[in-house]
């Protein structure tokens, strides 16, 4: 079983359907999960998972994952996109990673496994 070590013991999951499985199946692999509706109800966490929904605007999705991320050097986001291309050109953040939508949760659980430092 992994342990993310870095992210305080909690990650911050926004998905609409597929949310309980997500939070399940990354609880399983090691990471303390919790789902919230919006980004900016998940306080607390140092990472956020957001699965956008098909036909989110990426200005809209880049002003609240940049809302989120504040000013706090260990905030990390992992982004799921139908749009990640374009949402590249709205997120110049080192912070952020892109996934194309759909991602599993395997996907997901490499994602925060390769955000760790090394």
């Amino acid at each position: 079983m992994h342990v993310a070590r870095w992210v305080d013991d909690m990650v911050a999951l926004v998905a609409r359907d597929e949310a309980r499985a997500l939070v399940r199946y990354l609880g399983e692999v090691g990471f303390a999960v919790r789902a919230y509706a919006t980004p900016d109800a998940a306080h607390g966490a140092q990472t956020l998972i957001w699965v956008t929904e098909p036909g989110s605007g990426d200005l809209a999705t880049a002003r609240a994952v940049c809302a989120w991320l504040g000013a706090s050097l260990r905030a990390r986001a992992i982004v799921v996109s139908a749009r990640p291309t374009s949402l590249r050109a709205a997120i110049d953040d080192g912070r952020v990673w892109l996934l194309p939508a759909p991602a599993s949760g395997r996907e997901l659980a490499d994602a925060l496994r390769d955000m760790e430092p090394r």
